[in-house]
């Protein structure tokens, strides 16, 4: 299917949101941002309530360029 969010694989609704963001940050073909916009967005499509999107978001924001 490709409707990534009916995958049973992983739990949570950021779960494949996460693991998008991931591929797209190390395969450098879009920015940063844009990657975390991605992540963001994705986890609004698979149901994420917005305190988790945004907390999660901002985490990456903050943190993502450390790692």
């Amino acid at each position: 299917s490709s409707d990534v969010c009916s995958s049973d694989l992983f739990t949570g609704t950021y779960a494949r949101a996460a693991l998008i963001h991931d591929a797209l940050y190390q395969s450098e073909a879009l920015s940063r941002s844009d990657c975390d916009d991605i992540f963001y967005d994705v986890m609004y499509t698979c149901g994420s309530n917005w305190i988790t999107r945004y907390t999660l978001w901002v985490a990456v924001r903050t943190f993502g360029g450390f790692v």
